[in-house]
């Protein structure tokens, strides 16, 4: 896989679907647990406060069939992370985010609906704007 794509394009992908998770999670009203210079461009760990993240991870799971994954040690039920690495796709993200503003309307009854994915979109949409402007 590196070699077919390119350690740097790699990288960059990387980077994106980060930038794509955390504007998303922003555009929710979702507390990220790690700040923005700090952040991992492999996954993007939510903290949330205003409900249960145990009860969102096993509802994504059972409604919608999405996997992420909580947290460890003291923050095994305190947060969930989204991964975004490897074999994964911007529109993964796209589709993970969509299942997300989902669950969170299911869970707390909130007009979720095309929150996130409008800012995950945008991001994507420049991320290959500036890609086809570099040639």
């Amino acid at each position: 896989m590196i070699d077919q794509e390119g350690l740097s394009e790699i990288y960059d992908r990387h980077q994106l679907m980060m930038n794509m998770t955390r504007k998303a999670c922003k555009a929710l009203g979702l507390p990220l647990l790690a700040a923005d210079d700090i952040a991992s461009p492999t996954v993007t760990a939510i903290k949330p406060d205003h409900f249960s993240a145990k009860q969102l991870k096993m509802m994504l799971k059972s409604s919608f069939n999405l996997n992420v994954a909580g947290g460890q040690a003291h923050l095994a039920d305190e947060i969930i992370r989204i991964g975004h690495m490897g074999y994964c796709s911007p529109n993964d993200v796209l589709l993970c985010i969509s299942l997300l503003e989902m669950g969170l309307s299911k869970l707390t009854g909130a007009d979720t609906f095309g929150v996130g994915t409008k800012e995950a979109e945008k991001e994507y949409f420049h991320f290959l704007s500036r890609k086809e402007d570099r040639g």
